[in-house]
């Protein structure tokens, strides 16, 4: 019994530092799902999500940001790290944040051309994170980053992007067919009513010669 007690009471303790070191810092949102549908290779054309960081405290703090990858037993089913960690930027890496505001942050994604063939179809998982310093004053040096999920996924790859083409060819191919088939049909019942009406007036011609 007096083990669950002191456990409950260290876990209690950690818990109260912790909560007070990253009290002063709100991240949203907690992930971001990021479909490129084209390669983005140059600063015009690039995907920028945007996280905003808010200040709770009354006085201004820096923070600093950075992309780190989870770890292989942590990531979501599914997904996969980013080859290259250096392909995921910030804008800034660094705020300063008055008391009581907020800030944005913009994160984007740029893969190199030479790179880029060997990626399609797949999907990358990383982490946006932020390391706000400790109080001023604090006694305790400990630090607690928070993060952001990023879930990217790549476009597809050239074969997929004709496939709308071939279904409409196919499509076009498929109401061609009907319609031949159609024509085909009214022809043939046309072609034997016309028979039908030429036997009836023979056979009528021949009754009359009696």
């Amino acid at each position: 019994m007096k083990k669950i007690i002191v456990l409950f009471l260290t876990f209690l303790t950690i818990f109260t530092v912790f909560s007070m070191v990253a009290s002063g810092v709100k991240i949203w949102p907690g992930k971001i799902s990021i479909e490129i549908n084209k390669w983005y290779s140059d600063a015009e054309n690039v995907k920028r999500p945007r996280i905003q960081i808010t200040n709770t405290e009354s006085y201004g703090i820096k923070v600093a940001v950075g992309i780190e990858t989870p770890h292989n037993k942590m990531i979501t089913k599914g997904y996969s790290q980013i080859p290259d960690i250096s392909w995921i930027k910030v804008v800034p890496e660094e705020l300063y944040i008055p008391g009581s505001s907020s800030d944005f942050i913009e994160v984007f994604i740029e893969v190199p051309v030479d790179e880029q063939s060997s990626h399609y179809n797949e999907k990358w998982e990383a982490l946006v994170v932020f390391n706000p310093p400790r109080k001023p004053g604090g006694a305790i040096n400990i630090q607690i980053e928070l993060a952001v999920k990023l879930f990217i996924e790549t476009p597809s790859g050239e074969e997929s992007r004709l496939q709308p083409i071939h279904f409409l060819l196919g499509f076009i191919i498929f109401i061609i067919i009907i319609l031949a088939g159609m024509s085909y049909v009214k022809k043939k019942k046309s072609n034997a009513a016309i028979y039908y009406v030429k036997q009836k007036k023979e056979s009528d011609s021949g009754n009359n010669k009696f």
